[in-house]
């Protein structure tokens, strides 16, 4: 059976209830609507550096920014590898050079 994952998920339901809260954080709450078009603008920014960027790294706090990048990539098809901006400069460094990460 095909299942449509989450990025059709999060489309469906920006359709059948764009008004609804999506995402909620400390700073902003989202709708199903604005994280679909959110996501949809990181998906177009990255879909023309596909070629060029093999992985990716998202070094974002937990927040709603994060997890519209992280559908934006995935409608993308890319890796990501999402990186806490609270671990050690060096740990951070080593993370990005062993996943052959942009």
């Amino acid at each position: 059976m095909n299942s449509p994952g989450i990025t059709g998920k999060i489309s469906g339901w920006a359709r059948h209830n764009p008004g609804k809260i999506a995402v909620k954080s400390a700073e902003r709450t989202i709708t199903y609507l604005e994280l679909e078009n959110r996501s949809n603008r990181v998906a177009h920014f990255m879909h023309g550096r596909i070629r060029e960027i093999p992985n990716v790294i998202i070094l974002l706090d937990r927040s709603a920014a994060l997890i519209e990048t992280i559908l934006g990539l995935l409608k993308c098809g890319l890796v990501f590898v999402p990186v806490d901006p609270f671990l050690p400069m060096n740990r951070v460094k080593l993370m990005i050079k062993e996943s052959r990460a942009e």
